[in-house]
C-alpha cells in the first residue's frame, strides 16, 4: 500500500486543488489514528468535517486541516482531553512573557532583531508547539509539519492580527535576517 503525504505541494493558498499530488503529502498514514485516503484530504479544505475535537476552524489549504485527535505520536498528550488546547501546558506555552523570551533568545542567537509583534509571537507559539509534541527535529522526515486546526486558532485568537490577514503555514522555515554594524 502506498504512503500518502499532506504537503503545502498538496495545494497552495490561493488554489487549494493546484498541483495536488498524493505523492507529495507530508503528513503520513504512520502519523494518523486513521487511515485517510488521498481523494478525502481535499475535501477537507474549508472544511470541519474532519474534526474530532469540536474546536478545528476551517483552513485554506490541507497542510493545515488536520485534528488533534488524528496524531498518532502524541497520545501521551492527548489523556483524558477533548482537545490537546485543553491541555494544561497550552496556556504556559502560549504566555505572551514566555513567548517574549523565547524570541529575544532567538534573535540573540542569530545576531537579528524585530519588534515584539503579534505576528512574531504566532510564529514562537508554533514553533513552541511543535516542539512541545514532537520533542524535536526528527532528520527522518521534514522538519516543518503543520500543526492541528485546534491549536493554530487558539494561537490566532491569542495574538490576533490587526486586518486579519495571515501568513499561513510555510514549508520552509525563513531566515532571519542579521543586524547590520554600522
Amino acid at each position: 500500500r502506498p504512503q500518502f503525504y499532506i504537503s503545502s505541494t498538496a495545494g497552495t493558498r490561493s488554489d487549494p486543488t493546484s498541483e495536488f499530488d498524493p505523492e507529495k503529502l507530508t503528513l503520513t498514514p504512520e502519523n494518523l489514528t486513521q487511515d485517510v485516503a488521498p481523494g478525502d484530504l481535499l475535501s477537507r479544505v474549508n472544511s470541519t468535517h474532519y474534526c474530532s475535537c469540536g474546536k478545528c476552524q476551517p483552513m485554506p489549504s490541507v497542510d493545515e486541516s488536520i485534528c488533534c485527535k488524528e496524531l498518532k505520536h502524541c497520545p501521551h498528550l492527548m489523556q483524558d482531553l477533548d482537545c490537546l488546547c485543553s491541555h494544561p501546558l497550552v496556556t504556559s506555552i502560549l504566555d505572551k512573557e514566555i513567548l517574549r523570551i523565547q524570541l529575544l533568545t532567538l534573535w540573540d542567537s542569530t545576531r537579528s532583531s524585530a519588534d515584539i509583534s503579534n505576528k512574531n509571537l504566532r510564529f514562537s507559539s508554533y514553533r513552541s508547539l511543535y516542539f512541545w509534541i514532537h520533542g524535536k527535529k526528527n532528520p527522518s522526515r521534514e522538519f516543518r509539519s503543520a500543526l492541528p486546526s485546534c491549536l493554530v486558532s487558539l494561537v490566532k485568537q491569542s495574538y490576533p492580527e490587526a486586518d486579519g490577514v495571515y501568513t499561513g503555514f510555510v514549508r520552509k522555515l525563513p531566515q532571519l535576517k542579521r543586524k547590520r554594524k554600522k
